[in-house]
């Protein structure tokens, strides 16, 4: 794959916050109304849906732990997420949740794995663990992930106007635009399925000679050129 490095941003416009995680990294939230909720709590409620995003919040049990951490049952709980701190105390992640319908957590504080009070909803692992466990909406639930990532091919979709002249384009074929050509096959849904190694690729399409992201795929980035690109990643 190319070597290109990219710069994470948003598709809407970024407000920063005055809120740091643990180890006091900035963040910044891609919407006002969002911005203002986490900015005001001041205690911690059960998770929520804002656009693509799931927002777990949490009250210590001290003024200053340490550190505060979320861990997924789909991650096997190897990685923990830092949380981060509002003005008020108040701990949150915000999650792009992913196509499975329930989400099973727990939080962890200096060390300490800990239920999500605010949460009723509650599972049980293979060694009777209790889990905390959010079920995510039907209308909230995508038919799709984007781009789709298979064992040995991803699947590109993009849709739009019917009989459209769309091309594929990223750092997995060197920026060809006439390379990769989409086969219609829905009226109006252009696929392309291409056989691709592991690692972290941008991309875009190209629809009846204009430049397209992807609608479906919230992760940007911008490329050694200047383009902002949709990304993903083969892990």
């Amino acid at each position: 794959m190319k070597n290109i490095k990219y710069v994470l941003l948003t598709t809407l416009i970024l407000f920063s916050i005055n809120v740091f995680s643990a180890d006091r990294e900035e963040l910044r939230i891609p919407s006002l109304s969002l911005h203002l909720r986490l900015v005001e709590m001041t205690t911690s409620e059960k998770p929520f849906i804002v656009g693509e995003d799931l927002i777990f919040t949490y009250s210590p049990s001290k003024d200053r732990p340490r550190h505060v951490g979320i861990a997924f049952k789909s991650e096997n709980f190897q990685e923990i997420h830092n949380l981060y701190r509002n003005p008020n105390g108040i701990y949150f992640f915000m999650y792009k949740y992913p196509k499975e319908k329930i989400i099973d957590y727990r939080f962890i504080e200096d060390g300490v794995w800990i239920q999500d009070k605010k949460n009723r909803s509650t599972s049980m692992d293979r060694n009777f663990i209790t889990l905390s466990s959010f079920s995510i909406p039907d209308r909230n639930i995508k038919d799709y992930n984007s781009p789709i990532i298979g064992s040995d091919s991803v699947t590109f979709i993009v849709k739009g106007l019917e009989n459209s002249s769309v091309y594929l384009t990223g750092d997995f074929n060197n920026w060809n635009p006439f390379l990769y050509k989409m086969k219609e096959y829905k009226p109006g849904e252009f696929r392309i399925t291409l056989p691709l190694p592991k690692g972290k690729y941008g991309y875009y399409f190209i629809f009846n000679g204009e430049r397209v992201l992807d609608k479906d795929n919230f992760d940007r980035g911008i490329s050694m050129l200047g383009e902002t690109v949709s990304l993903f990643t083969i892990q």
